[in-house]
């Protein structure tokens, strides 16, 4: 003989703990939500375009320890900022770029004849067929570059880190 149990006792009490188990984590979700979102402390970003080209300030959280810090991918010079520039093809013959942070920058097939990159930060910065002959690379921190079919300050096209001067 088979024993049927009603219908509304079989069917509501696994209802019951998969509603609870729901409601539990919908709470817990937005419990998270609120508390990554809740923060006290803010970041923000603006781009204005003086003199014909763009700057980003970055404040808050996303400066770092820095108030603020701009970004402008046109700038060049000593000590100039450009980290996470898309620099790619970009002439900098000559440019002196001494201190300089470079770090992250996509310098893709630029042109960084002559350049002088003393003590210039180009961690993780993309180098892949730049071309570097007679640039200065003395104190420069290279950690993380990627070198591919660049021309070293000596001439010589390398898959590795390239010396630091043209003389070696």
């Amino acid at each position: 003989m088979v024993e049927t149990l009603p219908t509304e006792s079989v069917g509501e009490k696994p209802m019951r703990k998969q509603g609870s188990l729901l409601a539990a984590l919908a709470v817990a979700c937005v419990c998270l939500l609120g508390a990554c979102s809740s923060s006290s402390d803010s970041a923000s970003s603006t781009t204005t375009k003086s003199g014909g080209s763009p700057t980003t300030t970055v404040s808050g959280d996303a400066a770092g320890d820095a108030e603020t810090v701009a970004a402008d991918c046109t700038a060049r010079g000593q000590s100039v900022d450009l980290h996470g520039c898309d620099l790619g093809g970009a002439d900098l013959s000559n440019v002196d770029l001494t201190g300089a942070n470079l770090s992250y920058a996509a310098l893709a097939a630029a042109q960084l004849t002559g350049a002088n990159l003393t003590d210039a930060n180009l961690t993780g910065a993309s180098l892949v067929r730049s071309n570097l002959t007679g640039a200065n690379l003395t104190g420069a921190i290279l950690n993380g570059v990627i070198w591919q079919d660049t021309t070293c300050p000596n001439g010589v096209v390398q898959s590795k880190q390239c010396p630091r001067t043209a003389a070696g």
